[in-house]
């Protein structure tokens, strides 16, 4: 399984991080005395901050687990090319950590 924090709004994707390697590299860094390459609450909290600063945009934070053969490249491909495919994916197989469905508007056509 590989897992992802995947972040959107209103304008399409905004950030894809693969955090289940950043486990394992952080344990190795600290066991080899090294300071660690990237903290997944860090990563997490700008993307909260971002999101806090941009209301208007219904900013969402995801997290997922797919598939050990799909890759951040591939990810990141679908989401360049079609966009509404990884939000679907996400919603039906995902966990949310942050955001709210976005607002109705307030004109109907």
């Amino acid at each position: 399984m590989a897992e992802f924090l995947i972040s959107w709004d209103t304008r399409g994707v905004e950030a894809i991080f693969p955090i289940g390697d950043m486990r394992s590299e952080n344990i190795a860094a600290k066991l080899s005395g090294g300071s660690e390459p990237h903290n997944i609450s860090s990563i997490y909290n700008m993307l909260t901050m971002r999101a806090r600063f941009n209301p208007q945009r219904s900013p969402q934070i995801w997290g997922i687990n797919v598939d050990g053969s799909i890759t951040e490249e591939t990810l990141r491909s679908i989401a360049d090319t079609t966009p509404q495919v990884i939000v679907d994916l996400v919603k039906e197989k995902g966990v949310m950590f942050y955001g709210d469905k976005m607002q109705e508007s307030a004109i109907s056509y």
